[in-house]
């Protein structure tokens, strides 16, 4: 389960921004990177691959926090390696970047 989030998605933001015109600053930007870098850090910390980061599965708050969501994907990492089983659909293209190797 995760929390409640009334507010848009970082591709509906982006969408909206654009439509607007409006310029998004350097900092942030940083700080949308910042936050999303931190769920990453948290997830894989707790030996967790998210699986499927893409601007619709990150929100945007009012006050500007991003938040991963969509966990439908995830994949967690035992000590022997990914416990999942690849198919046709798991290729290069589709798999996470940290678990290709």
């Amino acid at each position: 389960m995760q929390e409640y989030m009334p507010e848009q998605t970082l591709q509906t933001w982006i969408k909206n921004t654009t439509k607007r015109g409006d310029i998004v600053s350097e900092p942030l930007i940083s700080k949308f990177i910042e936050n999303i870098l931190q769920g990453l850090e948290y997830l894989h910390l707790n030996r967790v691959v998210h699986g499927s980061i893409k601007s619709a599965n990150i929100f945007v708050t009012g006050n500007g926090l991003c938040k991963l969501t969509d966990f439908g994907q995830i994949k967690q990492i035992c000590s022997m390696g990914v416990s999942f089983k690849r198919s046709k659909l798991n290729d290069i293209y589709t798999t996470a970047p940290e678990l290709i190797g």
